[in-house]
């Protein structure tokens, strides 16, 4: 067990290291390809501004960065029974079906890209434990997620994960029965949370996990 553990995690700090490597080859890429400006003689010479991170940008990468660490032997399939949501009308449905016995979390990236959600478990519904081959049908009759906008695309990332996760990992409260939905701002330390909340896990315990995004559209 303490094998697997410690090639768990090295295997998550290549996929780490790999995926960071890539995005610093990729920006530099994109500066040596920009054009240089020329200041005009005489003129004080030109400082371009520091790169504006946009987070609906930012936060994609923080979705496929989770995603990359997922082990591929653990398959999840997600059957939505809609891919488009009405504002104010419709409701998320799915069911979700794991090749491995697991825990659940659904965390959903909002169309306004502002905050992650982590819709379940949450404080209405903590029983996150599912069984290889047996599909789960979500939300439960005590809790729902009604499409509330604005227009355009939710990103919704399932994970099913061998062992539990803590959800006082995130920045911000725990889920309760009044405010049921943990959530981590969509801000450098909003991510880095939400990582370390999805890929980690208690000392000892498989960090291993599996992983499946899908997208939802909103329209009026």
């Amino acid at each position: 067990a303490e094998a697997q553990a410690k090639a768990e995690a090295q295997a998550k700090a290549e996929a780490q290291a790999k995926a960071e490597a890539q995005a610093k080859a990729e920006a530099q890429a994109k500066a040596e390809a920009a054009p240089a400006v020329a200041a005009a003689e005489g003129a004080a010479p030109q400082v371009s501004a520091p790169a504006r991170v946009e987070p609906a940008a930012a936060s994609l990468a923080t979705l496929a960065l989770v995603q990359s660490q997922a082990n591929p032997k653990r398959k999840v399939q997600v059957k939505l029974s809609s891919s488009v949501l009405k504002i104010g009308k419709s409701s998320l449905e799915m069911a979700i079906t794991s090749s491995h016995n697991g825990y659940v979390y659904l965390v959903l990236l909002g169309s306004d890209a502002k905050s992650f959600y982590i819709l379940f478990p949450n404080g209405l519904d903590g029983d996150n434990y599912i069984k290889a081959g047996q599909p789960m049908a979500l939300p439960r009759a005590t809790w729902s997620v009604m499409a509330a906008g604005p227009a355009g695309v939710d990103q919704i990332l399932v994970i099913v994960s061998d062992s539990p996760r803590k959800l006082d990992g995130l920045v911000l409260q725990a889920p309760s029965a009044d405010d049921p939905f943990t959530y981590a701002l969509n801000n450098l330390d909003g991510r880095s949370a939400l990582v370390d909340f999805l890929t980690s896990s208690a000392p000892g315990a498989s960090e291993s996990f599996g992983a499946k995004r899908v997208t939802i559209q909103e329209v009026p």
